[in-house]
């Protein structure tokens, strides 16, 4: 495999942040970064058209970091419900991606922030995380279940394992 010099233009993932010149896989470099602009290949002339734009793109980095911050403030812990056929112990006829919570989620999000390691199979409600930028990510809770009664009932359930002195608050006269 042949491996190639770029300098990041922006914080990818565990690859490094803006400025960093790191070495990737040809294939890497040719088909993700360079065209989703978040790399320049490492020649002198490259290095040097960065020096003289750094402030311009650290300016526009925070810009959309803090775009991709009120995003996420207003997404994290919504919850989406989604209504599939299940099997009497729970599995899924089928399976919901990141296009299903996508949908699920009314088109706030894209299905390529939506950051799902393998596809759910089976009901129950899931803590998912919702990327919007390298540095800003938010966690919804994503409610699988037969019928909205049961979605609503499974919600409940979850919420009192997570706060079981919710309950008891609310009691008090």
């Amino acid at each position: 495999m042949r491996q190639v010099q770029v300098i990041l233009l922006q914080r990818v993932g565990e690859l490094g942040g803006m400025g960093d010149v790191v070495q990737v896989k040809s294939g890497y470099a040719r088909n993700y970064l360079l065209p989703k602009r978040l790399a320049l290949r490492a020649t002198d002339k490259e290095r040097a058209f960065f020096e003289t734009q750094k402030e311009k793109l650290a300016a526009q980095y925070l810009e959309q970091q803090g775009a991709a911050r009120i995003m996420a403030d207003s997404l994290s812990g919504r919850w989406a419900t989604i209504v599939r056929q299940a099997s009497e112990k729970g599995g899924l006829y089928g399976s919901v991606t990141h296009r299903d919570i996508a949908e699920a989620l009314e088109g706030i999000v894209s299905r390529s922030q939506i950051v799902l390691p393998q596809a759910l199979k089976e009901v129950g409600v899931f803590e998912i995380a919702v990327s919007f930028h390298a540095e800003v990510q938010t966690t919804i809770f994503v409610n699988i279940a037969p019928s909205k009664e049961e979605a609503e009932a499974q919600k409940q359930r979850y919420l009192q394992a997570k706060n079981p002195q919710a309950e008891e608050e609310t009691e008090i006269p």
